[in-house]
């Protein structure tokens, strides 16, 4: 049984192989994206993540996926398969998407005491110089060429993968920051797609996320077309010859960065950052333009949390605070919690 992400990785990769619609299992849930709650039981933890992109698709404009139907071979409907299947290939990018995904298959594994020696990784890293962020990047032709080998997990790769996702749902930060602080080897694209959490959180300078600031300038250089600043905000840290870069790793897609761009635009701020016309509409419909305000904090003038508050979730950690109160903020690659600098 093969594992893929997504399912433009989960077609290329069956006309690669000529596999059959039924050996290839298709994980659609973006788990670097939305809540991650404490697992305890796969039902209620399944219901709350496919709730969560079923309400973003109807606020957004977008279709909601065909969760339940069988023949579209989800992830998560699929448990009985994946349990006695008799070896498990779980193909994947460098992206954080991809690299939660391996972490959740082999928690799930443990969790429930199945037999994770028939877990292999086929994990892809380049091509030409350019990062493969996942699959679903590459054509079938592509696929064949550059299938690296597998590698099983031995007990230290699984210990790593448990921790790594323990720490990413927890209702605080400093498990991460403790893993990431580790010296080790062991899973070393997990660990350096892991590090793109740290830029989910607010800036000490601004208050901004990462991506939030990126989408903000893309705002300044081409509003009002919002496709054209989800468009280049996507394409924003796609630099192959910055070996350094870790923030092309976290590939969040468009619905996540359209939602992102409306809750800077929201009515119920004290400041909003942008204003997005109309709101009710999908994302081509949209006019978008950056406030005064909103250039003030990108040129670091201003605090966004200072002003507004925060009400953000970031994997399991619930950033909840009303403005100029303490909360996490990123400072440079550590997490503190506290204030704002200005």
């Amino acid at each position: 049984m093969h594992i893929l992400n997504g399912d433009s990785a989960a077609n290329s990769f069956r006309q690669a192989f000529h596999l059959q619609r039924g050996e290839v299992l298709i994980c659609r849930d973006i788990l670097s994206c939305g809540f991650l709650d404490t697992f305890v039981d796969l039902e209620p933890w399944r219901s709350q993540r496919l709730g969560h992109w079923d309400e973003m698709c109807k606020q957004h404009g977008f279709q909601p996926p065909e969760w339940q139907d069988p023949a579209l071979r989800d992830l998560y409907q699929c448990m009985y398969e994946l349990e006695h299947a008799e070896t498990i290939n779980i193909w994947v990018g460098r992206a954080l998407s991809d690299q939660l995904l391996l972490a959740f298959i082999v928690y799930l594994f443990k969790f429930y005491n199945w037999d994770t020696s028939k877990l292999c990784v086929y994990q892809y890293h380049q091509a030409e110089k350019i990062t493969v962020l996942g699959l679903g990047l590459l054509n079938p032709e592509e696929i064949i060429r550059l299938k690296p080998q597998p590698f099983s997990l031995g007990a230290k790769e699984i210990d790593f993968c448990i921790e790594a996702w323990n720490s990413i749902t927890q209702p605080i930060p400093e498990q991460l920051m403790a893993l990431l602080a580790e010296e080790t080897t062991c899973l070393p694209n997990l660990k350096r797609a892991l590090r793109n959490y740290l830029y989910r959180y607010p800036s000490i300078d601004n208050g901004l996320s990462y991506i939030d600031s990126v989408i903000l300038r893309h705002t300044q250089s081409h509003a009002p077309n919002t496709a054209r600043i989800i468009g280049y905000t996507l394409a924003h840290d796609m630099n192959p010859q910055n070996t350094e870069n870790i923030h092309e790793l976290d590939t969040v897609g468009d619905l996540y960065l359209f939602s992102r761009l409306k809750k800077m635009a929201q009515d119920s701020l004290n400041n909003s950052l942008l204003t997005a016309h109309p709101l009710d509409k999908p994302l081509r419909e949209t006019r978008s333009e950056i406030t005064e305000f909103g250039k003030s904090v990108l040129n670091g003038k201003h605090n966004v949390v200072t002003f507004n508050g925060i009400n953000d979730v970031i994997g399991g950690v619930e950033l909840i605070a009303g403005p100029g109160e303490q909360t996490w903020y990123r400072n440079g690659e550590r997490l503190i919690f506290g204030e704002g600098r200005i």
